[in-house]
């Protein structure tokens, strides 16, 4: 019976963690929509030095995010919220999947090369008729994310994972050194789970 009300209680928290972060993914997802939205209108032009303050701006808040960047199709960063942000983003599976799809896309686990933080990028495009002319990302600070939130109520020991596809620890609470990265060691349950979905973070 105690081990029952632990496990609901654990479940509990589990999704009210896992709400925080979709919560923070999804306001993000909404700053992007409004940079793209900003751009075709012509409110906003890329490359330009508006473009580099509103992206700086839009990095502040959440706190979580670790660079804002607007790209071209092919990949070329054109403005972005810091200097040590990517001149290049061809290279990212969520860029790659989001001009596939024509949609916004979320990547899995990466280190990012000028900062050494880990990270997971978030890929939005901009469509006119159809056709890619720019795409918005925001790059996620795995270590903040993971510390945004505490789990209470639950038994001592219980700890908090979201994994990407391949099953690597892209968010841990608590966090602890060099926790994110690893692959997740429940491979049975990682096998189960990641066999059913799309590409990117779960």
């Amino acid at each position: 019976m105690a081990r029952d009300v632990a496990r609901r209680r654990a479940l509990d928290v589990t999704a009210i963690a896992g709400q925080s972060v979709s919560q923070s993914l999804a306001a993000t997802d909404q700053t992007l929509r409004m940079i793209g939205e900003f751009i075709l209108r012509g409110a906003l032009v890329p490359g330009s030095e508006d473009c580099q303050e509103f992206a700086q701006s839009a990095a502040a808040d959440p706190l979580q995010v670790l660079f804002v960047a607007v790209a071209g199709p092919d990949g070329a960063v054109v403005c972005a919220s810091s200097p040590l942000a990517p001149q290049s983003v061809s290279e990212l599976d969520s860029v790659r999947e989001s001009l596939q799809a024509r949609g916004p896309a979320l990547g899995d686990y990466t280190v990012d090369a000028s900062t050494a933080q880990a990270t997971v990028w978030l890929s939005h495009p901009v469509l006119e008729a159809s056709t890619v002319k720019w795409i918005i990302l925001a790059a996620f600070d795995l270590e903040l994310e993971s510390g945004g939130f505490e789990l209470e109520g639950v038994p001592a020991g219980t700890v908090f994972y979201i994994l990407d596809r391949d099953g690597r620890v892209v968010v841990r609470t608590p966090v602890i050194p060099n926790g994110l990265g690893n692959l997740a060691t429940e491979a049975g349950l990682v096998t189960a789970v990641t066999g059913q979905l799309a590409p990117g973070s779960i």
